[in-house]
């Protein structure tokens, strides 16, 4: 009897162990589903809060796209203050305003200039400035709605030219859509009853000038190994000197005898321009299709 009585105390002590070790493996099993649920939930809100800050950048984007055409506009044909190297140079300066707070807050960090970091930005700083200027002397010659529809066409050439110098290949879809784009704002020229051959002029130098800025942007990016920001940061510095030095051999004299110059409604009007010109110192784009957001 002493002996059974040994033999079953031996078989309950080792189905309690049985059991607190399921229950163990149970609780493990549990916490492991636990945490990767927990992981799982934290990637979504990861994910959905990435979703909303590309959407609201998107539409920040576009809508200070849209509206700093029309401040422009208003600018030259209301105001009549024909003076677009100002208009950039005032634009540019601000720019580099709000890079420097930025930077000093924290926000972000600017880049230890050097000579070859300024040398590889210049050309894209060059060709930014003759952009921004031709788009700016476009206005003057053409409509908002004319220009905007025959910027579609850069587009393309932003495509055949990340085909040959970047080796990067659009898909067929995207080739189709640009291609029908393309064809529509060929056909919006044709049919253009304000035709002003100086205004197509300057609308075809932007949209090369445009191309070629898209396409340097990549370059410089991938040869200094920048962030978007710095590269933005070291554009608008390299422009600076050329747009100053303009400013002052074409415009300054008339600047200081022009009429509204201290007038509050047209200083409002040439803030806002400036201001939502600095807003659009967003992310260049990374694929051509891209780019559409940015023209």
């Amino acid at each position: 009897m002493p002996k059974q009585v040994e033999v079953a105390a031996e078989e309950e002590g080792l189905l309690a162990r049985r059991t607190s070790q399921d229950s163990l493996d149970i609780e493990r099993g549990n916490g492991a589903a636990h945490d990767v649920r927990e992981r799982r939930r934290d990637g979504e809100a990861a994910g959905e809060k990435a979703r909303r800050s590309g959407l609201l950048a998107a539409l920040l984007y576009g809508s200070t796209s849209i509206t700093i055409t029309f401040f422009n506009k208003a600018v030259f044909f209301v105001w009549h203050f024909d003076f677009p190297v100002t208009i950039s140079l005032l634009q540019v300066s601000l720019s580099l305003l709000f890079f420097v707070a930025m930077h000093v807050h924290g926000t972000i960090q600017l880049p230890a200039l050097s000579l070859r970091m300024v040398g590889m930005a210049a050309p894209l700083a060059i060709f930014w400035c003759l952009n921004v200027l031709s788009g700016i002397f476009t206005l003057q010659y053409m409509s908002i709605p004319m220009f905007s529809t025959l910027r579609r066409l850069t587009t393309l050439i932003v495509l055949i030219g990340e085909h040959v110098l970047l080796r990067k290949y659009a898909t067929q879809p995207v080739w189709i859509a640009v291609i029908v784009m393309t064809l529509g704002a060929l056909v919006a020229g044709v049919s253009d009853l304000d035709f002003n051959p100086m205004g197509y002029m300057c609308v075809t130098i932007n949209n090369v000038c445009t191309a070629a800025y898209l396409l340097l942007i990549q370059i410089t990016k991938r040869d200094l190994q920048v962030s978007n920001l710095q590269l933005l940061f070291l554009m608008n510095l390299c422009s600076l000197p050329f747009l100053a030095v303009t400013c002052l051999i074409f415009d300054a004299q008339l600047v200081l005898h022009y009429s509204y110059l201290r007038n509050p409604s047209f200083l409002l009007v040439l803030l806002c321009s400036c201001v939502q010109a600095s807003a659009r110192t967003g992310r260049p784009p990374a694929r051509p299709g891209l780019s559409l957001i940015h023209i």
